[in-house]
């Protein structure tokens, strides 16, 4: 295996390439998508980017952390991540020299070795068929005109809609437009902010500069690393898998092998997980393991995330009812002997933790949601997670401008800390979120003239997902 530069066709045989000595700018940040999925039209699937920019472009001599941060963030979704640049000190790749943006890039980052299972799976599905991990969009939707339209999204792999927020963000407001075209056939789920988009539309979504988008082919598993995972050579007996809102029959079978050799043409083992969603019950099924190879574990534990939607009303596996925690995150963290199930205000989500079991074991879990509007949840996580970020903000203008004795408006209150309401209650979500009250924002925020007029747009900016 040789990683080189581009040498014209055919040299894609040695299958690892990057892009050159491509300038530190916007527009070149735009292209890639187009540029790394339109590659797998010849079978070169393996394309890295100089994260970042390996070079400046003539007349700036500053690193941009907010483009190096859309990098970061957009460069999740290609074969091979990494940062590199010329010998150039104005060319700042250590992330943790950007303060303000620290946060974002390194979740960035974090979202990578979480997504490494259905990645290492899409780079088996690429050996066995050819067929890239990076696909363009005409690959699926071969008769509509968006699909060879908008060349700044792609498939990442069967069940991801990937993009890049390719624009800095408006100084007013804080936020950056990226327009998507949804598919038609499925809706998709934005992960980055919980809203849940009708396929065969176009909308022009807003994002933070810490928000990092990617969508889910709603209903879809996506099988991801475990939180603790800090290396791609570690083993885990940890299967997690991430659940996306939407009805219908979905499956995946997630691939394992030795990590380490070439005898993964021969020794490898995958798992067939089926998810069945209609109406308030959702049915996941954990097939027994099939195949093996050096090193393989016995056992394992399984981690469900039900991403979006509101707290169980029971929990079943195996027939058995699997117990409601507070602190499921921590105990069952900690000891993998234990079953129990969570929720979490910040992500929406339910979360259960099944103690570790042998893996030739079928696993089928039942999950009863309550009857309710599941369209309170639609974008909840965002706002939730905008506000609880704006926060610090707030009550530095209130305290210097309004006065330290004031409270902090009830309906940014109601939004920032439904993270703790959510978490601490999650059977009353729906009251909670039922609850929130955007345009009284607005009236509390304008009726106090002496609030900076730019700190009143960026705070009301915050709670639109969307143009």
């Amino acid at each position: 295996m040789i990683y080189h530069r581009w040498g014209g066709l055919g040299s894609h045989r040695y299958q690892i390439g990057f892009s050159g000595d491509t300038f530190a700018t916007w527009k070149v940040l735009g292209y890639l998508p187009w540029f790394t999925a339109t590659a797998s039209n010849v079978g070169y699937g393996y394309w890295g980017h100089d994260i970042g920019g390996h070079q400046q472009p003539s007349g700036v001599h500053e690193t941009d952390p907010e483009l190096y941060t859309r990098w970061l963030q957009g460069g999740v979704f290609t074969p091979i991540y990494k940062t590199h640049s010329t010998k150039d000190l104005t060319m700042e790749k250590r992330f943790w020299v950007f303060p303000d943006y620290f946060d974002a890039m390194r979740d960035a980052i974090r979202l990578r070795y979480s997504l490494s299972p259905y990645i290492y799976g899409a780079a088996r599905q690429a050996y066995d068929t050819g067929i890239s991990m990076c696909r363009p969009l005409y690959y699926y939707y071969p008769e509509n005109d968006e699909a060879y339209e908008y060349k700044e999204e792609f498939m990442f792999g069967d069940d991801i809609l990937a993009t890049v927020v390719c624009s800095p963000v408006d100084k007013e407001t804080g936020l950056a437009p990226r327009k998507m075209w949804f598919p038609e056939g499925n809706d998709w789920y934005d992960a980055a902010t919980g809203a849940l988009y009708r396929g065969g539309t176009v909308a022009e979504l807003l994002y933070r500069v810490e928000e990092n988008p990617w969508f889910v082919r709603a209903g879809a598993v996506i099988p991801m690393a475990s939180e603790k995972i800090k290396s791609l050579q570690e083993k885990s007996d940890v299967l997690n898998l991430f659940v996306a809102p939407g009805e219908g029959v979905a499956e995946v079978r997630v691939y394992e092998d030795d990590g380490e050799t070439q005898a993964y043409a021969d020794e490898f083992a995958t798992t067939l997980v089926r998810k069945e969603a209609f109406g308030s019950s959702v049915k996941l099924t954990v097939a027994p393991r099939e195949g093996s190879y050096r090193g393989i574990s016995s056992v394992r534990a399984l981690r469900v995330t039900l991403d979006g939607v509101f707290a169980p009303v029971s929990v079943r596996v195996n027939g058995v009812e699997v117990p409601y925690s507070r602190t499921a995150e921590h105990d069952c963290g900690e000891d993998v002997s234990l079953t129990a199930w969570t929720y979490k205000g910040a992500d929406v989500a339910a979360v259960v933790y099944l103690a570790e079991r042998d893996a030739s074991e079928e696993v089928v879990m039942e999950v009863e949601l309550p009857e309710g509007d599941r369209s309170l949840l639609d974008g909840a996580k965002g706002l939730i997670r905008r506000c609880m970020t704006l926060t610090p903000d707030v009550k530095y203008h209130y305290a210097r401008y309004v006065g330290g004795n004031v409270p902090l408006p009830p309906d940014f209150v109601a939004v920032a800390q439904s993270c703790s309401y959510l978490t601490e209650d999650p059977v009353h979500a729906a009251e909670y979120i039922s609850r929130w009250n955007p345009s009284g924002l607005e009236n509390e925020l304008r009726s106090r003239g002496s609030l900076p007029e730019d700190f009143v747009v960026r705070t009301l900016s915050a709670l639109k997902l969307q143009n």
